[in-house]
């Protein structure tokens, strides 16, 4: 293409055969220069930013939207929002799905694998404001059936969670703004429920240390909460980043937790620091109002000329 001002990000659509919405991305661990994405129609598909010219490949599609993808020890897994796990078998030119096990709930909102190989996730059912939630666990691998922890206290109308890499601890986040904190072993409610946000919590994330849980919520705010997963201790509010105009859809710790990454439906991504300086803000011409979940390792402050892949309304990747 034509030649650019020094800064200004260009990208290539390369794929837009579909018409449905992106829900998640993820580096694949079995497969150099990969990334796996998954919609609302249960595709999940891989696009190879090593080769020449860039190319998207549809691996399979399960019969349930996409909530995640994990990987352990060099092998990567996709969760359906149905509770539904399977294996990606990448291997040269052949992809394909192996179905490994069903966790068997309703309403999955988070399911993430721990640093010892168990897929823990999180479901809720019931009325507004009367919400049980269920905590399903799995070793990776193992011929047993999942097990099945239902939490000991009614939880908020949970819309979002996330689980410590320790397994020990998770988080939830509320449609009324409520954080709560459990203990994923017992089902108990740690500490007392915690108030920031002014309305939903979209999202919630721990640093790589696990000592600062973000949330990032539909008043365009970004709250950190201290935390010790060790003594199962929650703490109070950090400093809240603002800046975004607004609702939050993704947020990204760097691995050395100094800097997090927060992209907003306002069409930006900011970049703060441990303290909530504003170190740089990107802006995107079409909305990432269809973008859920990028995780992201090794945020820099300069640019650089790697890859990155990015999701609009217009169904297409670039």
């Amino acid at each position: 293409g034509p030649p650019t001002a020094p800064g200004t990000a260009t990208s290539t659509a390369i794929m837009a055969r579909r018409t449905e919405k992106i829900l998640v991305f993820r580096t694949a661990a079995s497969h150099p220069d990969t990334v796996l994405y998954g919609g609302d129609e249960g595709t999940i598909g891989m696009i190879d930013i090593g080769a020449s010219p860039l190319r998207a490949i549809v691996v399979g599609e399960i019969d349930q939207s996409v909530m995640t993808f994990a990987s352990f020890q060099g092998k990567d897994y996709v969760v359906g929002q149905g509770g539904r796990v399977s294996r990606l078998h990448l291997e040269g030119e052949n992809f394909r799905l192996e179905p490994v096990t069903e966790l068997h709930g309703n309403d999955f909102v988070s399911a993430d694998i721990t640093k010892d190989g168990y897929l823990v996730a999180v479901s809720v059912q019931g009325g507004f404001g009367n919400h049980e939630m269920t905590i399903h666990r799995w070793r990776l691998g193992s011929r047993n059936q999942p097990s099945v922890v239902p939490a000991r206290e009614n939880s908020s109308d949970i819309s979002c969670a996330t689980v410590s890499r320790s397994a020990s601890l998770i988080v939830t986040g509320s449609c009324d703004g409520i954080l709560q904190f459990w203990d994923s072993a017992s089902g108990r409610q740690v500490g007392k429920p915690r108030v920031g946000h002014r309305g939903e919590v979209k999202l919630v994330r721990l640093s790589p240390n696990e000592s600062v849980a973000a949330s990032g919520g539909s008043d365009s705010t970004v709250r950190q909460w201290l935390v010790d997963v060790g003594t199962m201790h929650t703490g109070q509010l950090r400093p809240v980043l603002r800046g975004h105009a607004d609702a939050i859809r993704m947020i990204a710790f760097s691995e050395d937790g100094q800097q997090l990454a927060s992209a907003s439906e306002d069409g930006t991504i900011r970049v703060w620091d441990a303290r909530g300086a504003l170190f740089e803000r990107v802006r995107f011409d079409n909305s990432i109002g269809e973008l859920e979940n990028i995780p992201i390792s090794g945020l820099k402050e300069q640019q650089t000329a790697e890859p990155v892949i990015s999701a609009d309304q217009s169904t297409r990747v670039s």
